[in-house]
């Protein structure tokens, strides 16, 4: 229905803990204007290391929306697909025209759609991320959005999601699966999705060789991930 690429991969075992986290977030979206600082934090993008070989997420660059004892929601950002928001909304004729990409966020719920926007005062049934960078899954804002906005510069629409249970990040980090960077809005609105990951890793082994000259403790959000949410 969405294309070949909304159909691959995804651990079947995985599958009914992510969606309760899904469940979660979209509860949480239905009643939230804002979340604490505490909350704002655990946005941050994971980039796929060169070794890692799952193909849900083999050259991915994921933003991280939710973290906690829980367990962790991602949106794959360098995903693009053949579909269109035409092709996911074909009885909506607001998008019947629409040539707008549409990106595989995930293994995870491939047919629920959800999308990051920008915006300068909060909105209501959307999650705030960071800085003017926003959450939904609620069409209403979706819909909203589009009908006063040229384009999609600041909207990405996905299809399903990334998701970890408890600890499972944690471990893959440990494993050394990923590397870890602050969530910024041009990597999540205006990056290449094609050029996005081996850009990241270029960026990342000139970061180690410095970090072989001098030693620097590790982020915040490493520490986080880490040593305290999902243990």
């Amino acid at each position: 229905m969405y294309g070949t690429r909304y159909l691959t991969g995804g651990h079947a075992e995985l599958v009914p803990a992510c969606c309760a986290l899904l469940l979660g977030l979209l509860m949480l979206v239905s009643g939230a204007r804002e979340v604490s600082a505490q909350e704002d934090t655990h946005s941050m993008i994971l980039v796929a290391k060169p070794a890692l070989s799952d193909p849900n997420f083999a050259r991915t660059v994921v933003l991280v929306t939710r973290h906690g004892r829980a367990g962790t929601v991602g949106i794959i950002l360098n995903r693009p697909t053949d579909a269109t928001l035409a092709h996911m909304f074909p009885e909506n004729k607001l998008f019947e025209k629409s040539t707008d990409p549409v990106y595989q966020g995930g293994p995870v719920a491939l047919r629920t759609p959800v999308f990051l926007f920008r915006s300068s005062t909060p909105v209501n049934n959307a999650l705030h991320l960071f800085a003017d960078v926003y959450l939904s899954a609620d069409l209403s804002v979706l819909t909203n959005i589009y009908q006063h906005t040229s384009g999609t510069n600041d909207l990405r629409v996905f299809a399903g999601h990334a998701g970890w249970y408890p600890g499972q990040l944690r471990q893959e980090i440990i494993r050394g699966d990923w590397h870890i960077t602050e969530a910024d809005t041009a990597t999540v609105f205006h990056a290449d999705a094609e050029t996005l990951w081996p850009r990241f890793i270029t960026l990342f082994n000139n970061e180690v060789v410095q970090a072989v000259r001098s030693y620097k403790q590790p982020p915040h959000y490493f520490r986080f991930v880490v040593d305290t949410a999902d243990r």
